[in-house]
């Protein structure tokens, strides 16, 4: 969710014929954040808020999680940065190819 977010509002504000296009960074800044405060919310008392792996080794390194953890954690962090990027690329493949037909 981390990177289907974020790429998310990165790509609607920077890509030519989006709805967002050229509206700047205070869309960008303010998408990230919200990105950011909606996860904590949603996951955070389950997982601990892992959202990225900087946060994994940090909570290894206090002893709130065990290392032996860190590598699933990783892997798995890692494996839905991917899947979002390949979604925010399809739905702006999708979109581009849409508007294209119609001009």
């Amino acid at each position: 969710m981390l990177i289907l977010l974020g790429d998310g509002v990165m790509a609607n504000v920077l890509l030519a014929r989006s709805k967002g296009e050229g509206s700047g960074w205070i869309v960008i800044t303010f998408g990230w954040r919200r990105r950011g405060d909606g996860r904590r919310i949603a996951v955070g008392r389950l997982s601990g808020a892992h959202l990225n792996p900087a946060v994994t080794v940090a909570l290894a390194s206090i002893g709130a999680l065990q290392w032996s953890d860190v590598p699933g954690y990783v892997a798995a962090q890692m494996v839905g940065a991917v899947v979002g990027a390949v979604l925010v690329w399809l739905v702006y493949l999708r979109i581009g190819r849409s508007r294209r037909t119609r001009t």
